[in-house]
């Protein structure tokens, strides 16, 4: 709590002066100015932001020596004298996720997750926070079309280290993949590094469903598992051209992957979705493009598959997904690498349904990129036998 008050403090602050820079700025220098001297005053302001920079890593190790609180507090003031002063247009970096659990209190939280293990609980609490967070400093802003908020600022030079480190894992992994990819696939593997051998020995050789499958960024990493066969469902037609184009540009051969064309959901019908065209592509959002949707109980029994890894990252229908899958996961037994942070139902309903049916599993509760309380996966898989 101490830390959110201090953040939409900091927030309201930098809206104050945001909103002087931002009158001094049109009327004082733009106003009535040629174009070459707008153009100017440009390149002054990168200059400026370049020496910003340059200050901030420069007074960051000597701030770590100070006590916690008062290291806190100077960097509290140096994110707001130091911003960057760059424009974001609000709608552009709103989550309207993030109000979907403004509802849920701790309390609440630790009594639905509480036979997970610690971790898994601190990864949830977590994310609640951040989603509070971030409600609560976009709100407070009354100005409508500009969001200013730079957390950079009140980093720890180790914090700064990892996202720097994650940056460019990313990249190099986008460069040999040949794929935009994200980094809870092409990093993180979508939890399945922290499975035990005895639950990936349960996967190999048998069918994978790559539910949302983007691009085919998580289709290469899931290849390298061992899988009889990977079944990508991806309803849009320019995500699927990109995942043939991904699959060929490693070499996986047509014979170990299947595309299907279409969605999986609770009941078999049709659906009319918005494509994006990327990775927000979602199904529960009407637009122009028309989907088959079908249940994975009714596609497995009509291709006779043997499943062993369900991995879905479907924009919000987990639940449904999941709910179609019940005989599926009930016979086979698979692995199972679920989002669960896109709304509430998958958030806390895909736990609790799963925990209903007895399977007798393992439950861990995973952030990626870790510790950042953004991509949460629900990883689950059988219980070792002893």
């Amino acid at each position: 709590m101490i830390f959110v008050k201090k953040e939409v403090t900091a927030v309201v602050w930098e809206w104050v002066w945001e909103w002087v820079w931002e009158w001094v700025w049109e009327y004082c220098f733009l106003q009535n100015r040629p174009e070459s001297e707008v153009q100017k005053g440009m390149g002054q302001m990168t200059f400026c932001n370049g020496i910003k920079t340059a200050a901030i890593w420069t007074c960051y190790p000597f701030l770590e020596w100070l006590p916690k609180k008062w290291t806190l507090r100077f960097k509290l003031a140096g994110w707001f004298l130091l911003s960057d002063w760059q424009k974001m247009q609000r709608e552009l970096y709103f989550n309207p996720t993030d109000v979907q659990f403004l509802d849920l209190t701790p309390q609440q939280i630790k009594e639905h997750f509480a036979e997970l293990d610690s971790v898994s609980q601190e990864v949830a609490q977590n994310f609640i926070r951040k989603c509070k967070v971030h409600t609560m400093t976009q709100t407070m802003l009354a100005y409508p079309s500009v969001l200013i908020l730079d957390t950079e600022k009140i980093l720890t030079l180790r914090q700064l280290g990892i996202r720097a480190r994650r940056h460019r894992d990313l990249a190099v992994l986008r460069q040999k993949y040949q794929v935009d990819g994200n980094y809870e696939s092409l990093v993180c593997h979508h939890g399945l590094p922290q499975l035990p051998d005895s639950a990936k020995k349960v996967m190999a050789g048998k069918d994978f469903i790559d539910a949302g499958a983007y691009q085919g960024d998580s289709c290469v990493i899931l290849a390298e598992y061992g899988p009889r066969r990977i079944w990508a469902f991806e309803p849009s037609p320019a995500n699927l051209t990109e995942l043939h184009r991904t699959m060929q540009n490693n070499n996986i051969p047509k014979t170990r992957y299947e595309t299907v064309a279409s969605g999986l959901a609770a009941t078999t019908g049709t659906c009319f979705f918005h494509d994006c065209g990327n990775n927000g592509t979602d199904l529960k959002i009407t637009g122009e493009s028309q989907t088959a949707v079908t249940t994975l109980d009714a596609f497995s029994a009509d291709h006779d598959l043997t499943v062993g890894l369900i991995k879905a990252d479907v924009e919000g229908m987990g639940l449904e997904v999941v709910r179609g899958a019940e005989k599926t996961i009930k016979r086979d037994r698979p692995v199972l690498a679920l989002a669960i942070y896109h709304n509430q139902d998958e958030f806390l309903r895909v736990y609790s349904l799963l925990k209903s049916w007895q399977l007798n599993y393992v439950f861990k509760m995973l952030d990626f990129p870790p510790h950042s309380e953004c991509e949460i996966t629900l990883l689950a898989y059988p219980e070792p036998v002893k």
